[in-house]
């Protein structure tokens, strides 16, 4: 049974956290939920916030679905970030990868160059880069890591267009 005052997580990975950087991690944690629940809410009205079309129901679907995840998985990861930090990295992650995709999509002409899409991409890039850090304050990853993570957000737009390249021509075959 935990005393009154003993934290939920237990393992050796809290002897740097103080409950300071936990009450951070928390807030947050709260505050990209927030978002990515109004990006999600906004989106109804502006559908290119998230950026999908509504003439591709199919894809807009999955890409909302996948959205709808983030809040969820963030808000269960805050009951103890110590322990889930994890989460946070992977949706920092997959919010990183979406503005990349947004930039490819504006590169390839795909999506036009509006006000709802610097504000989305924007905030895809803010949120990704808030969790990533709130991540690196918890688990103090090793610093190659990190760099990885860096490297395969910026080269997120390079990655996708090999991958259409690669697509169009395994088509035409």
């Amino acid at each position: 049974m935990r005393g009154i005052g003993e934290s939920y997580s237990t393992h050796s990975v809290t002897q740097w956290v103080d409950a300071t950087t936990i009450r951070g991690a928390r807030a947050a944690g709260i505050v990209c939920a927030a978002l990515l629940a109004l990006i999600l809410i906004a989106n109804v009205w502006v559908p290119d916030l998230v950026g999908t079309n509504r003439a591709d129901p199919e894809t807009r679907r999955m890409l909302i679905a996948l959205v709808l995840g983030m809040p969820l998985s963030l808000a269960l990861a805050l009951r103890d970030p110590v322990r889930n930090a994890g989460v946070l990295a992977v949706v920092g992650l997959g919010c990183g990868f979406l503005g990349a995709a947004r930039v490819m999509n504006a590169y390839g002409g795909d999506q036009a160059l509006t006000w709802s899409w610097y504000l989305g991409t924007v905030l895809f890039f803010a949120i990704g880069i808030a969790l990533v850090a709130t991540y690196s304050r918890l688990r103090r990853p090793h610093p190659i890591v990190v760099r990885v993570v860096i490297a395969a957000t910026v080269l997120m737009p390079a990655v996708l267009w090999l991958y259409d390249f690669a697509a169009t021509n395994v088509g035409a075959r």
